[in-house]
């Protein structure tokens, strides 16, 4: 099974995640916010592009909205083959980190005792010297 790049699993995570089939926008917002760095949309679509063609989302359009020039949206779901997608790509990156060292992380990565924000805040602030 091929991978996936980093941009395609945060939008299939954020798919599966926005789970009633949600527009571009939303999943573009979303994607911004789990990964916590600068996107544009043309990198999200790019990407819901690919998953489409790889069968891994659905895209289905909503009815148009009754006022004048009202669009209708194009939202997406999750596929049973994304699904299975993102259950390989988690087992991989799970077999991954697990062969880093303790050392390596300082004990701190990894402690169940620290929430998300802290380890992330970790991560992202420059080491002191």
């Amino acid at each position: 099974m091929e991978g996936l790049t980093a941009i395609e699993t945060a939008v299939l995570i954020s798919v599966a995640r926005l789970s009633q089939g949600e527009h571009g926008v939303a999943i573009f917002e979303d994607v911004a916010m789990i990964c916590g760095k600068k996107l544009t949309q043309a990198a999200v679509y790019a990407a819901l592009g690919r998953l489409r063609r790889r069968q891994l989302v659905h895209r289905h359009r909503q009815p148009a909205q009754p006022m004048p020039g009202g669009k209708r949206k194009q939202l997406y779901t999750l596929t049973e083959d994304g699904l299975a997608m993102l259950e390989w790509e988690f087992r991989q990156w799970h077999r991954l980190w697990w062969t880093v060292p303790p050392g390596v992380t300082r004990g701190w990565l990894l402690r169940p005792d620290r929430s998300l924000h802290e380890t992330r805040t970790r991560l992202t602030r420059p080491a002191r010297r």
